[in-house]
């Protein structure tokens, strides 16, 4: 009997280890997403600045050629005093352009070499066609200067030597006087000895002259 009712309670102990399971424990719950951050707006792009340079430089080089020499002073007077107020590269360029033109002073060639000499050396981030043009400019008037101050000097030597000739010529001039001097004295002297040696017959004294009786 007791085997039978230790039996029974093992029967009924697996059955209930079978069937009798805890609640499951419920998954922990999934963290929330991280809020995404609200669409911006795009950017502005950055605007691109072009730079103008000095403009149509070649142009108001060739205008400046046109001028007549009333309206070439007034806008000589005019960049000049521009420049003077901004010092910016392009209205010192203009200026050097206006002084270098073809009929002008050499004092004014000269300032424009110096204007671009200044240009060139700073290059303060001017333009590559309007530096170039500088450039070229500079070279030009550079070797213009150089010849004149060449023509310059053989104009002096040449003038130097006509002044040396006409000394020489007129020495020369004053010697030619001087030998033909001494000619005409050697002559009268040649003339007087001859005199002494052949006196003249015209000084000899005549003998009467006889008539055909003898008287």
């Amino acid at each position: 009997m007791y085997k039978l009712i230790t039996g029974i309670v093992a029967i009924m102990l697996v059955v209930g280890c079978t069937t009798f399971r805890p609640p499951p424990t419920p998954d922990p719950a999934p963290a929330p997403a991280p809020a995404l951050p609200p669409p911006q707006a795009p950017l502005p792009e950055p605007e691109t600045t072009i730079d103008p340079g000095c403009g149509d430089l070649l142009g108001y080089y060739e205008a400046a050629l046109l001028m007549e020499n009333g309206n070439r002073e007034q806008e000589l007077e005019t960049l000049t005093e521009i420049w003077s107020l901004t010092r910016e590269g392009c209205d010192q360029l203009r200026l050097a352009l206006m002084l270098s033109q073809p009929e002008t002073p050499v004092k004014e060639r000269e300032r424009a070499l110096k204007l671009l000499t200044d240009l060139l050396n700073r290059n303060d981030g001017m333009e590559m066609k309007s530096y170039q043009l500088a450039q070229l400019l500079h070279n030009q008037l550079e070797q213009l200067l150089s010849r004149q101050v060449h023509v310059k000097k053989l104009g002096r030597k040449l003038k130097q030597e006509r002044a040396a000739s006409r000394k020489l010529l007129q020495r020369l001039t004053t010697l030619q006087s001087q030998l033909e001097q001494l000619k005409n004295i050697e002559k009268s002297i040649n003339e007087k000895e001859q005199a002494i040696i052949t006196p003249s017959t015209n000084n000899i004294p005549h003998e009467p002259v006889q008539n055909s009786t003898g008287r």
